[in-house]
């Protein structure tokens, strides 16, 4: 049986940005390399993310903090 299997550890990335295209492309490209995503995000000039693991733990880029209230 061919598919992907689902990214290993992650289930949710949120990516915020100045252009939703490339905020889409990237929060799927890092929920594709798994718990290494938010590195990935987080090299990324002008984007910020958030990422919550299988187990509910979540992990968020420095600058994502700006968007919480």
């Amino acid at each position: 049986m061919h598919g992907h299997a689902p990214a290993l550890g992650v289930a949710s990335v949120t990516v915020i940005g100045p252009d939703v295209y490339e905020a889409d492309r990237f929060a799927t490209a890092a929920f594709a390399m798994g718990e290494r995503g938010i590195r990935f995000l987080e090299s990324l000039d002008g984007f910020e993310g958030y990422m919550i693991d299988n187990d509910g733990i979540a992990t968020m880029t420095t600058g994502f903090v700006r968007y919480t209230a």
